[in-house]
């Protein structure tokens, strides 16, 4: 979770320099190689708890793979993007992502202040400032005042963005659950 973290955050400061292709092969080949270890044991080596967590940590690993791919989709966008046309344009844009960069820093499961309700509440304003940036962005094109190749690239980056946001989402929210299994099996 840290490392698609640490990727999503370069993103959406426009920071990603070139880490974004490491970072991505990093969970790749973490991904991949806990798919075969998973492949390899034997359930009747492991505990039943064990053996039922597998396929859940491989699901945390593909949500935080997805968010990754998503970052690098929408970095690659943003590299060609030409300037908004206004300043109310770019003050909603920074808004989107300032939530957006909000949701990614409480998205990890491994703090104690990680909340499931926080980062629903994140969720729901993100969406909220979306939708309103998308609709913006329509009428904005539609009056000439952004071009179509434009308004294309930003609703393209910004759908990236919102799926890297769900998908980490997600993924925090296993992770952590997952975790709190882990407590309870241990005490128990």
């Amino acid at each position: 979770g840290k490392v698609a973290g640490r990727m999503a955050s370069g993103a959406l400061q426009g920071a990603a320099n070139g880490s974004v292709e490491k970072d991505k092969e990093i969970l790749e080949t973490l991904q991949r190689n806990l798919g075969e270890f998973a492949q390899g044991m034997s359930t009747s080596d492991l505990s039943a708890e064990s053996a039922a967590m597998l396929p859940k940590i491989m699901r945390v690993s593909q949500y935080y793979n997805a968010a990754a791919a998503m970052v690098k989709e929408a970095e690659t966008i943003r590299q060609g993007l030409e300037a908004l046309p206004d300043e109310e344009f770019t003050q909603s844009m920074l808004n989107l992502m300032g939530i957006a960069q909000a949701l990614v820093n409480n998205a990890d499961a491994d703090k104690t202040s990680f909340s499931h309700s926080r980062l629903e509440l994140l969720r729901d304003d993100f969406n909220r400032q979306y939708k309103e940036l998308k609709d913006k962005i329509l009428s904005g094109s539609t009056a000439g005042s952004l071009s179509v190749d434009a308004m294309v690239a930003y609703l393209d980056r910004m759908s990236r963005i919102r799926r890297m946001a769900k998908q980490l989402s997600k993924g925090a929210r296993l992770h952590y659950n997952l975790k709190r299994e882990r407590s309870v099996n241990q005490v128990g």
